[in-house]
Parts: structure tokens; C-alpha cells; sequence
């Protein structure tokens, strides 16, 4: 169970086995069984081969089949509220809320807002690390859980449901904290904004002006405080722009300043870009970002002229580039001439006689 909740492409046997050290034990206790260290690893044995299956450290369900029927399967709001209590991750927790708030077949209001009570625990979100490190060599850091927008978003999906203002103040917790970029959060916080503005869903939220107001200053902060790659810059001015009159000055202002900085700094931004595509998507994106704030049609060109520059350069590395020797170099003359033909077939001749 604790497997259905996570990727449906799998999970690493490890992140597998933190889940399984959470959700084990309290159901364990719920249902008054024992419980043993081993009961993990025997449960993998038993398992593989029949519900799941493991390749190169990752678990995932033997086929789509498993998936349904636990789907099925796992209807019963008490057990779920038990799982939601302890969730150990916010993707997890995520997946879990999905299961019942996206299916009202099944499941009720009422049973809506038990899950989302029982999460409280995630309003704590500084015990969620973001990222984790690698167990193998090099333990590089890789993401582990939910960005912050997403976290937001989910803890805002429970404030309302539960009519709760502590999810809220987690939210605004988080909204001050934490750290953002465009590249994961840019986009989804400007659709929160509009979402809080506009959907009756959130006309019961707690606290939302004080929401509102920090999602403008995160995107503020977005624009000025962090680098913003073209094709980030280009979605989050793309939903400012269609819905500008939801934003405020100070929105619209750190926005045109992102695009003016991309455009003036366009030789520094495509002196690590090699490939010619990505060189002239660049361009394309420099030019209508340009356009749309009514930038001096002066300062765009000489910024297409620096990408047209890079191209030339990328064009020239490329063709100075010794090709590739795909049969290694010939180091002796291959030469085949009447002499090594009569000698090719000299031994047939002389076996032909002896018949």
C-alpha cells in the first residue's frame, strides 16, 4: 500500500523502505500485530515476482493491473486517515490526497475533510527536506519531495477543505522562508495567485489577503533576486501578461526590469549555449519579450546581433572540429593489385590439379 502512493514508474528500494519504516509500524499498532526489523526485507521476498517487481534498485508494481485493483482496493476513509497522520513525504502525501478528494464517486465531502484534518502533521514543513543525497558514489543531492509552490498549494487545498488557519499560517510560514526559482516555482505561484483571486474554491480561504500579498512579493522576489533562464521568463510574463490587471504595479515593474536585463546581458547568456537551435529559440524569445514592453527597437537589435555573433562562433567551432574516426586510423597503405589476386587463388588452382 505504502507503494501506491509514491511514482507510478517506481521508487529506489531505499526511499521505498522509509515509507514502509513509517507506515509499518502504526499499522502495525492500529491493528494490534507485531512488528520485526526484518519485516521489510521479508516482505520484498514475498512480494517480488507476484505484486511487484525490482530492477536496478527500483520497485514498482508488476503490471497496471496490481495498481487497479489496489485502487479499488483502498476505499476505506479510517485506513486512509491513519495513513495521512503519518505521511512521510509531501509527494506521497500528495497522491494520497488525489485518491479521494479527485474521485466523489466514491468519496464524500465529509470524507474529504477527515483526510485533510488528518494531515496535520505536514504543517511542520521544515521536517520535509527538499532535497536528499545519494547513498552511492559521488552523493551528488537530488530533489527528494515537492518544491515549495507545490507544497503551498497543497497546504491551501487543506485550509480550505478543513476551514483550517493552520494550514494557512503554514503557508504563510513557507511563503517567507522558503527559497524559490523560476525554473520550479515561477510559473505555479503566478497560477496560485490568479486561482486565490478568482476560484470559488478558495472564497472560504483563511487568511488570503495576507496570501495574496506574500505571492506577489515571492514574485517579485523571483524576478529580482534570482537568474531567470529566457524560456522561465518567457511562461511567467506570458500569464502576467494575459492577466495583468490582476497584478500590481510591483509585479508589472520587476517584470519588464527581468526582461530588460535578459535582453542587455544577451552576450553573457548564450556564452555557454552551443547549439544553434537553442541559440535561435533565444532569440525569438529576446525579440517578442522585447516587443511586449515597447523596449527601443535599437537595444533588441544589437541583442540579436550578439546571438547571431554566438551562432557564427558555434558554426566555426563545428567546422574546425577534426570528425570523428569511427574505424580507428589506417596505419599501412591497403593495396591490392594483380600480384596478391594470383596469389589469393593460387592454392584452389593447385588442389583443382591434383584431382
Amino acid at each position: 500500500m505504502g507503494l501506491f502512493f509514491c511514482s507510478q514508474y517506481g521508487i529506489e528500494l531505499g526511499e521505498l523502505k522509509l515509507v514502509f519504516d513509517v507506515l509499518h509500524p502504526t499499522l502495525c499498532r492500529h491493528f494490534g500485530l507485531p512488528h520485526d526489523p526484518k519485516d521489510f526485507e521479508e516482505s520484498v521476498k514475498v512480494l517480488e515476482g507476484s505484486f511487484i517487481k525490482i530492477r536496478e534498485r527500483t520497485v514498482s508494481f508488476l503490471n497496471p493491473s496490481v495498481r487497479d485493483y489496489l485502487n479499488a482496493y483502498l476505499n476505506d476513509i479510517k485506513l486512509l486517515t491513519i495513513f495521512a497522520s503519518v505521511a512521510p513525504r509531501f509527494i506521497w502525501a500528495r497522491e494520497l490526497w488525489r485518491h479521494v478528494h479527485h474521485d466523489s464517486e466514491r468519496f464524500s465531502g465529509e470524507n474529504d475533510v477527515a483526510l485533510a484534518q488528518a494531515f496535520a502533521g505536514m504543517g511542520e514543513t521544515e521536517k520535509f527536506p527538499l532535497r536528499r543525497q545519494s547513498a552511492e558514489p559521488p552523493h551528488h543531492s537530488y530533489p527528494y519531495d515537492l518544491y515549495p509552490s507545490q507544497r503551498i498549494e497543497l497546504l491551501l487545498d487543506w485550509a480550505v477543505v478543513a476551514d483550517s488557519e493552520a494550514y494557512s499560517q503554514s503557508a504563510i510560514i513557507l511563503l517567507n522562508k522558503a527559497e524559490y526559482t523560476a525554473w520550479s516555482d515561477g510559473t505555479k505561484l503566478i497560477d496560485l495567485f490568479l486561482a486565490i483571486r478568482r476560484d470559488e474554491f478558495y472564497k472560504s480561504l483563511i487568511q488570503a489577503k495576507a496570501i495574496i500579498d506574500l505571492l506577489e512579493q515571492v514574485i517579485v522576489g523571483i524576478f529580482r533576486d534570482n537568474y531567470v533562464p529566457s524560456d522561465d521568463l518567457e511562461s511567467m510574463c506570458d500569464r502576467i501578461d494575459e492577466n495583468r490587471n490582476e497584478f500590481s504595479n510591483d509585479v508589472i515593474a520587476a517584470m519588464r526590469e527581468a526582461i530588460v536585463s535578459e535582453i542587455e546581458s544577451a552576450y553573457e547568456r548564450t556564452a555557454g549555449m552551443d547549439s544553434e537551435s537553442t541559440l535561435s529559440d533565444h532569440a525569438t524569445i529576446l525579440e517578442k519579450l522585447g516587443n511586449r514592453i515597447g523596449l527601443s527597437k535599437v537595444i533588441i537589435k544589437d541583442a540579436l546581433l550578439k546571438v547571431e555573433e554566438r551562432i557564427g562562433q558555434v558554426r566555426d567551432d563545428t567546422s574546425d572540429a577534426e570528425p570523428p574516426q569511427l574505424t580507428g586510423r589506417r596505419t599501412d597503405e591497403d593495396t591490392f593489385d594483380n600480384t596478391a589476386l594470383k596469389n589469393l587463388f593460387a592454392p584452389l588452382a593447385d588442389d583443382t590439379s591434383m584431382l
